[in-house]
């Protein structure tokens, strides 16, 4: 591995793709980009180390561009490099930044991949493609039909290699692999390199250099990782306090499960946030509307699971909030890696559940990244990071005109004639803070004695003491020294996004979860008590509240699969609310009825009965009946679920007398059994 400070300059690209970088405003590279261009690496296999957002692409079109300056290529209707990645989304986005990098040599550059018009890449590919580049399924395809002439390959690119073999991607890259010619050069990039990776690339490769573009914990100089411990009760209201702290910030929240994805976003949507969710078993136009709206700006908070996340271009994103830990340290690194781009300042911000901390520890220091350990934001650093939001902004000395500079002259006047300016002043800010998203959450007890704890300023009350395991962490910094770990804020200078910061860059709150007790599972009747309260000072529904709940009949039942979780997560995708404002949910064999607070009821109504592609045969409708669980209410029937159109039949009636005699009827007696002597 070459030093560094010794690679190539912008200066040694050669000039025809110089003036494309420089047209596109480059004035210096990377280093990732630096340390292709080094001379030993000519012949040579690459491993490329590089986080997402280090310009790696724009490395792999150097990598791909020394070919033009060693064998003077001319473009023609054979590929001479294909390129592969795991998503439809970075396909897309490598392909169109190798167009632009490769114009001035007229090399034409042709994405293929699964979702689109196959017919349409076959005609593409027949006209000539320099460069090609697509996922592995389909880009296989394309070479088993001959499509793609692998017979002029010079060099293979894997990107993303260990997100590829996650996704399963093996068989059908050693395929591709084996189809192109044994000279070409194979080349793999990726944020990690685990024992997988290795082991195709050990099949595959030869005179091998690795080339470190990023190491583990490199871009963490861009990259302000920080901790807060949080009961999952809180998991919500931590979440919406983070991101009011700096409501326009773009963040992108992950969560273990797709369910879990839709809910939190719902539940910031209801809270007042700009929120979607990005989920695998979305469809393709959905995933496009949903990373549009995020790009332009439309949506500040875009929720997602891992699998939904891999491989998109979200070049601006400033926070990444792991609302759900990550399992393993290359997951953490390739959602941290989502902020920070491009020499940009970004921030990561894991919340860990307390009986989950040792493991967030040796997740971080395996990752090689220190990170912070502050205090969860409370509704008082909320406000407080707000005040300090908007008195920067009313302090600016911006020279911009203002719309409507005239009108306001005038009517600050007249106001100042009236009212002192101080009351005036403090009206005003309270106008715009309650014009806000969202307001801030309170903590549970709990979370609070936990945030005390963490932060170093108390124990947890003894009340709240539970098991080792649950109660409030406490980290030390590491004895040896340079070891990566957790450290207490208050063990070196805060920064200026913390909470007991001036100005914060923390976050928002929603709602805290609502316990999962409410949704009991009955087959055609229910017990006729009220469902279980979600417990938690913000719960919606607690036993002592006034909650009438409206039945709404869906049209799936358990022979075709449904239980209470998915009938769950269905009523809250279709009707656009959250866990909190489902009651008792009674499954049918062929219907269901799921219960929905009276206070959304409508609101659910009009979500729900949309056409669903995607369910096309599921429907909600409201049932005729309501259940009221105030104290002292009267009693309501059961829900009984209709499974089709027709009145149910009359029952005859049952009396006493009719009960049958003990024992089998007359003839069908049991017989004895014998006993042997």
């Amino acid at each position: 591995m070459t030093d560094p400070d010794q690679r190539p300059t912008i200066d040694d690209v050669p000039s025809p793709f110089r003036e494309a970088l420089e047209a596109r405003g480059f004035t210096e590279l990377t280093l990732v980009q630096r340390a292709v261009l080094g001379a030993s690496l000519a012949e040579a296999d690459l491993r490329v180390s590089s986080q997402t957002g280090s310009g790696k692409t724009v490395a792999v079109g150097l990598v791909l561009a020394q070919l033009f300056r060693r064998e003077e290529l001319i473009p023609g209707r054979n590929p001479f490099a294909l390129v592969i990645a795991p998503t439809r989304e970075l396909a897309a986005q490598v392909g169109a930044e190798l167009s632009w990098f490769f114009a001035p040599v007229s090399a034409e550059v042709v994405v293929v991949t699964g979702g689109t018009s196959g017919g349409l890449e076959r005609r593409a590919l027949s006209r000539g493609a320099s460069i090609v580049v697509g996922t592995p399924g389909r880009m296989l395809d394309h070479l088993k039909r001959g499509s793609i002439d692998p017979s002029s390959v010079r060099s293979v690119v894997l990107d993303e290699a260990d997100r590829m073999l996650d996704m399963g991607f093996t068989e059908d890259l050693r395929a591709i692999l084996d189809a192109v010619p044994e000279g070409r050069r194979t080349h793999m990039v990726s944020a990690t390199f685990p024992r997988e990776v290795l082991r195709l690339a050990d099949a595959y490769q030869s005179n091998v250099v690795d080339v470190e573009g990023t190491r583990r914990g490199d871009a963490n100089e861009d990259i302000a990782h920080v901790v807060h411990i949080v009961p999952y009760s809180d998991r919500e209201a931590a979440v919406m306090n983070v991101l009011l702290t700096a409501p326009d910030e773009s963040t992108l929240a992950f969560t273990k499960t797709r369910d879990g994805a839709s809910e939190l976003a719902h539940a910031l949507i209801r809270a007042g946030f700009s929120a979607t969710a990005l989920t695998g078993d979305m469809e393709q136009s959905e995933r496009t509307r949903a990373l549009d709206s995020f790009r332009v700006g439309r949506t500040r908070v875009l929720v997602a699971t891992d699998v939904a996340a891999r491989g998109i271009d979200l070049p601006d994103v400033t926070r990444v909030l792991h609302a759900d830990p990550p399992g393993d340290p290359e997951s953490y690194t390739h959602r941290s890696g989502r902020t920070g781009r491009a020499g940009r300042k970004g921030t990561s911000i894991m919340l860990v559940p307390p009986a989950s901390k040792e493991l967030a520890r040796r997740l971080l220091k395996r990752a090689g990244i220190y990170a912070d350990l502050l205090p969860i934001p409370t509704p008082e650093d909320v406000r407080r990071a707000q005040a300090i939001r908007l008195s920067e902004v009313l302090a600016a000395d911006d020279d911009a005109p203002l719309a409507h500079a005239e009108v306001g002259a005038r009517v600050a006047k007249e106001l100042l004639g009236k009212v002192e300016p101080e009351a005036l002043v403090a009206r005003l800010v309270s106008r715009l803070l309650a014009a806000t998203a969202a307001e801030p959450r309170p903590l549970s007890a709990h979370a609070r004695a936990v945030r005390a704890y963490g932060e170093g300023d108390a124990r947890a009350p003894e009340r709240d003491r539970g098991a080792r395991d649950d109660r409030a962490p406490r980290y030390e910094r590491p004895t040896r020294p340079g070891a990566p770990a957790f450290s207490r804020g208050d063990e070196r200078p805060r920064p200026p996004y913390g909470p007991s910061a001036g100005g914060p860059r923390s976050y928002a709150d929603a709602p805290p979860r609502a316990a999962h007790a409410a949704h009991a599972t009955h087959a055609t009747h229910d017990s006729g008590r009220a469902p279980h309260a979600p417990r938690g000072p913000h719960a919606p529904h607690r036993a002592n509240d006034a909650v009438d709940f409206v039945g709404f009949r869906v049209t799936w039942g358990a022979r075709h699969g449904a239980d209470a979780r998915r009938l769950m997560a269905l009523s809250c995708r279709r009707g656009a609310v959250g866990g909190a404002d489902l009651g008792a949910i009674h499954v049918g064999p062929e219907a269901s009825v799921v219960e929905v607070n009276a206070a959304v009821a409508d609101a659910f109504e009009r979500a729900a009965r949309r056409p669903d592609p995607r369910d096309p045969r599921v429907q909600f409708s409201r049932t005729e009946h309501a259940r009221d669980t105030r104290p002292g209410a009267a009693p309501s029937s059961p829900y009984l679920p209709v499974d089709d159109d027709e009145p149910p039949r009359p029952r005859r009636p049952w009396a006493p007398s009719a009960r049958p005699a003990a024992g089998p009827p007359a003839g069908l007696e049991k017989p004895k059994r014998r006993l042997r002597d």
